[in-house]
């Protein structure tokens, strides 16, 4: 199966990017997941618990939270894999 994978942080200003995911990936007939990148192996933890009560908090305790370690969030992301979904760019 095919996922979409949407990129968070913590702030309040992720939320929207998880409700377009969700809707998108229903379209899709996909599943979705959210990724946030962090700093160093120490901020992990804590990212995924705050990440977690503020998924809950607005009702997206669904959605599948991981958070990695990385020195660029941007050089991280990018090189996450693409895949090509047919009848779309």
């Amino acid at each position: 199966m095919e996922n979409i994978v949407v990129a968070v942080d913590d702030s309040e200003s992720a939320l929207p990017a998880l409700t377009f995911g969700q809707m998108f990936a229903a379209q899709l007939g996909v599943g979705m997941s959210a990724i946030s990148v962090v700093l160093t192996q120490e901020e992990i933890a804590s990212q995924r618990t705050k990440l977690q009560g503020r998924l809950t908090t607005h009702r997206f305790e669904t959605v599948a939270i991981d958070v990695v370690a990385h020195d660029s969030a941007k050089g991280y992301l990018g090189e996450l894999p693409a895949v090509r979904i047919p009848g779309y760019v």
